[in-house]
């Protein structure tokens, strides 16, 4: 764990309050904000449609959600956590009085018992055992009201092999000497995992990808490159593909 908060104090210092911080740190700005527009507009479909929304986002980083979320439903509070204390006082800066984040490492949520209407946790469980996941549930289980929802969006192992070429890509920057060196071990979920380590706390009640942007990914890092890409692309969450580098998942209390 140790070395895990090291390497994300270490990328808090060197990359800030930068999608390359938290996102894809060897990916241009521009697919980064892809990917990211994805997720918001995931978050924004399922925030409550009501006032004084309490939310909380677990692993927050430097608040690149929780900010344009708080820009939008005005009167709603968000909490934050992180294991990095360079990303709380970056996320407590950009949302003011809007925000409160505190330093933890998921082993236990400093909350008490059904605090939270909205709680969403974005490519976090990536890094975690799943005894740790499902601990992890629990604790979002006693902290989320019943009437709660819970997103979760994480990575898909089909998505992530299509995307690195089966592990060539990763394999010829090793042989070459260019892996990046903000990279962070973690894991990837096969079909069904996220559904087997929620239950019991959760149950799934949508499951969304993000097709059209994977499916496109080469193609798109390629115009890059080659500085053909457009300044805004608009992906469709809702088509379907044989591939999906993130699935993000709606689940409710059980």
């Amino acid at each position: 764990m140790n070395k895990l908060k090291d390497e994300w104090e270490k990328r808090s210092r060197e990359l800030g309050n930068t999608y390359e911080s938290v996102m894809f740190a060897s990916f241009p700005k521009s697919i980064n904000e892809m990917f990211h527009q994805w997720e918001l507009e995931i978050l924004q479909k399922n925030f409550p449609k009501k006032e004084n929304v309490k939310v909380l986002d677990i692993g927050c980083g430097y608040g690149r959600l929780s900010l344009p979320l708080a820009k939008k439903f005005k009167t709603s509070k968000f909490y934050g956590i992180d294991i990095s204390s360079g990303y709380i006082k970056l996320f407590n800066k950009s949302l003011g009085d809007r925000g409160e984040g505190k330093v933890g490492d998921l082993k236990t949520l400093p909350y008490k018992d059904d605090t939270f209407d909205y709680i969403f946790v974005v490519t976090v469980l990536m890094y975690m055992s799943d005894a740790q996941i499902k601990k992890l549930f629990s604790e979002i289980n006693r902290v989320l009201k019943s009437d709660g929802k819970l997103v979760v969006i994480e990575n898909d192992a089909k998505g992530s092999n299509y995307i690195t070429g089966f592990g060539l890509s990763s394999f010829l920057k090793k042989l070459m000497g260019k892996e990046n060196k903000h990279y962070v071990n973690s894991r990837r979920f096969k079909a069904g995992e996220i559904e087997k380590l929620s239950k019991g706390s959760f149950q799934v009640t949508q499951k969304v990808g993000c097709s059209e942007l994977t499916m496109s990914l080469p193609f798109l890092l390629a115009s890059a490159k080659m500085k053909l890409m457009p300044d805004k692309m608009k992906m469709n969450a809702n088509i379907r593909g044989l591939f999906s580098l993130y699935n993000a998942y709606v689940l409710r209390k059980n």
